[in-house]
């Protein structure tokens, strides 16, 4: 679902990453918001709240959280913005360009090769009606290694939700 302030335009074909390209990206954004989740006190104390207050399992599956700050650590000109657009990563508020999962917790999702092909993103406050993925219409799975793993999945429709039974022994699910 997409939030209904921001848009994500249709952009050129020549602005679109090729997959390679697309999964370097999304890996990158994916690791700078992991890095931004442990800036935020506040955001883990209420992953804490959810039972997920530990670390190595916010760490193995790569949580992170949008503070909005990734305009600022890419160049203004060249193609990088352009391609994360195309991505869905930013979006468009009117003109301005914004960041599309501000205010998220993120979780990378891998396609079968291990290779980060999307971003799930939900809101801390578990308003799932406000979840996110990247590239914008693609079906996401989370946690695609359970269904290697397991016979039998539990399926649910939030990343949170899955991470928390994972976290609490339930380590067939998925999102």
């Amino acid at each position: 679902m997409m939030r209904s302030d921001i848009t994500v335009t249709n952009t050129p074909a020549q602005n679109h990453p090729t997959p390679d390209r697309a999964a370097q990206l999304l890996d990158r954004v994916a690791s700078l918001y992991s890095i931004t989740l442990c800036e935020h006190a506040d955001i883990r104390a209420r992953l804490a709240d959810l039972g997920l207050g530990d670390a190595s399992v916010l760490e193995a599956f790569k949580a992170g959280y949008s503070n909005g700050t990734l305009l600022k650590t890419i160049p203004v000109r060249g193609t990088l913005r352009s391609e994360l657009e195309a991505l869905g990563i930013l979006g468009r508020k009117g003109r301005k360009l914004v960041e599309r999962l501000t205010g998220h917790i993120t979780f990378p999702v891998l396609d079968a090769n291990g290779n980060t092909s999307g971003i799930m993103a939900e809101r801390p406050d578990l308003d799932s009606s406000d979840m996110l993925t990247v590239p914008v219409d693609a079906v996401q799975v989370w946690n695609r290694a359970a269904a290697r793993r397991h016979t039998d999945l539990l399926l649910t429709g939030s990343v949170l939700d899955a991470l928390a039974l994972f976290a609490s022994g339930i380590e067939n699910t998925v999102a």
